[in-house]
């Protein structure tokens, strides 16, 4: 995936797109005209879907779903199952209303969207999907340029995995909006919709410390046992919006001025 990738993003005018609630509740309703107007934008995670009122807001354009593709929760639910039924990447019907040759991007030096592709491969070749996960070289490549602007030594989320691929293919522009580090508090993580189940539903939070907002506890200290440094990502968005490196919207902008 990586040769394609840079053919895709090498000086061009790229938008990445994330699920934060705040957008359609702080932003205006033409900042969906905004994300459309980009040469290329990128869906980060379980984003298959945007409801048609919210597309002012989220833009109704996508040519690439950036996501972890990750099915195996392990011990982070009670339910063993909770992916399969939560989860839109994991639910054939979802892939059904993609649009035609949509990338499907595994922002990760891994194969678990395999597992996936076994249960829905019939449904994802009539789509014409495209789909394919980056190198070990770029993988480690987009770990460094992240650790290099503030050290993490966890893996870096989906989001920020997306950010420095992007990144490190050159774009002309890189536009961020819905993508917060966890660290809001007023507005969810998602807007209503992004998920199968919404953020209300406590029987699908982690063990590790999410409450439907944030990692962070009451005293603003990350969760020991979580999978990726929060803060730290936190620190490099912060980074790269002061040193102009990327653009995002006003509501990143005055969130991470105060990290």
């Amino acid at each position: 995936m990586d040769k394609k990738l840079h053919e895709l993003i090498n000086n061009k005018r790229v938008a990445i797109v994330g699920p934060a609630e705040y957008v359609c509740k702080e932003l205006e309703d033409s900042h969906g005209n905004l994300i459309d107007s980009y040469d290329l934008v990128i869906r980060l995670s379980d984003m298959f879907y945007v409801p048609t009122d919210l597309e002012k807001f989220y833009g109704s354009k996508y040519d690439i779903i950036s996501s972890s593709f990750w099915t195996r929760v392990n011990e982070d639910y009670e339910d063993k199952d909770t992916a399969w039924k939560k989860l839109r990447y994991c639910n054939e019907e979802d892939y059904k209303n993609l649009n035609e040759k949509t990338i499907l991007l595994e922002c990760f030096a891994r194969n678990e969207f395999s597992i996936i592709y076994n249960k829905f491969s019939k449904t994802i070749d009539q789509q014409k999907l495209v789909h394919g996960n980056i190198s070990s070289q770029l993988f480690q490549h987009v770990f460094n340029l992240l650790r290099n602007i503030h050290p993490i030594d966890k893996t870096p989320t989906t989001g920020f995995s997306t950010i420095g691929i992007v990144l490190s293919m050159a774009p002309k522009e890189l536009y961020v909006t819905g993508v917060t580090a966890y660290q809001e508090t007023p507005y969810k993580t998602h807007f209503d919709g992004y998920s199968r189940f919404n953020d209300d539903d406590k029987r699908f939070w982690p063990k590790n410390g999410y409450n439907g907002k944030t990692y962070n506890d009451n005293n603003g200290k990350e969760n020991p046992n979580v999978h990726h440094n929060f803060q730290g990502e936190a620190q490099i968005m912060k980074k790269l919006i002061e040193s102009n490196i990327i653009k995002v919207d006003k509501y990143m902008s005055t969130l991470f001025k105060h990290i």
